[in-house]
């Protein structure tokens, strides 16, 4: 995998607004169907539209991290094995 292969500001807000779109439309279908039927049916739909932005979320500050030069002991980098502990 090519580390410099990104996708610009621009193009990476676009995305997430598309995405936005779709998750509140999906929600918006979801309280509709409430609205017409007083049913709580399909409410499992909006927890998972929750856990699908959690990959997101994740890889958005993992890219915070990703330029900052910081790095953590215990976390192997791309190509690193880890060492067997001294005993």
């Amino acid at each position: 995998m090519n580390p410099n292969l990104s996708i610009s500001p621009r193009q990476a807000t676009l995305v997430f607004l598309a995405l936005a779109l779709a998750s509140g439309v999906g929600v918006a279908l979801v309280a509709a169907r409430f609205v017409v039927s007083h049913q709580f049916a399909y409410f499992n739909l909006v927890w998972n539209i929750f856990l699908a932005w959690l990959p997101l979320g994740f890889a958005l500050l993992a890219g915070r991290f990703r330029g900052s030069g910081e790095q953590r002991e215990g976390v192997p980098l791309h190509g690193q094995r880890l060492k067997p502990p001294i005993l």
